[in-house]
């Protein structure tokens, strides 16, 4: 894996951060690969093969490029057509696009960083729904209809998710309190979707402002005490 050195100044909580915090101290995660990650600012520049089929559909449904540059396209067969998992990509991004119509979303805006002076996202899509400026967070799931509660995207697992909570609060938070939703495609067919908003409280936002601001100075400290790269 290589990696993109970047200066520590840029550091801010985001919600990746907070999830791998929480993922080390529930012994899921290194926590030298954090530092080295995020408090040193070392990015990696190659992606997985399924980060790479993950970027091809969000490429098709928003634009988006991957961090390190590149356009993202399908992987080929012998004769030259798409491999299979790649179509499927490609008509579940075209179901997304279909549904936000459907459903009243007007896209405004795709990848666009949300930051203040201690954190920072970047939200997939802006767009306004009812007069109202709204987030969209697309996914591309084999989970979108699972039963199995640590990954399922039903609406009562979603509300009590601690993940899917992170990123719905912290990109809310970034945007003024805006309205969030998650557009959750299923990869296993690329013929159906989930369309879930998440409702917040004012203990989400209180809570998560304390717990950014925490790790904001916990880690501006660490940076402060690492040696001279």
């Amino acid at each position: 894996m290589k990696y993109l050195k970047k200066p520590f100044s840029m550091t801010k909580i985001t919600q990746s951060l907070i999830k791998a915090l929480n993922d080390m101290r529930m012994g899921e995660a290194c926590g030298t690969k954090i530092e080295y990650a995020y408090i040193g600012g070392n990015q990696a520049t190659e992606s997985s093969e399924v980060q790479k089929l993950g970027q091809y559909f969000e490429y098709l449904m928003t634009g988006a490029m991957p961090k390190h540059g590149g356009t993202p396209g399908p992987e080929r067969l012998k004769n030259g057509q798409p491999a299979a998992a790649y179509v499927r990509a490609e008509k579940a991004a075209q179901l997304g696009l279909d549904a936000l119509q459907y459903h009243g979303f007007t896209v405004k805006q795709a990848g666009v960083l949300l930051e203040n002076d201690i954190a920072a996202g970047t939200a997939d899509i802006i767009a306004e729904k009812d007069g109202v400026q709204v987030i969209v967070d697309i996914k591309y799931s084999s989970h979108a209809f699972s039963d199995f509660r640590r990954w399922s995207w039903a609406p009562d697992a979603v509300a009590s998710n601690e993940n899917y909570l992170l990123q719905a609060v912290h990109y809310s938070w970034l945007m003024g309190r805006a309205p969030f939703y998650f557009l959750v495609l299923d990869s296993s067919t690329g013929e159906d979707y989930r369309l879930l908003h998440v409702h917040l409280e004012e203990h989400h936002y209180a809570q998560h402002a304390l717990l950014v601001k925490g790790l904001y100075y916990d880690i501006d400290s660490m940076r402060l005490n690492m040696p001279p790269q």
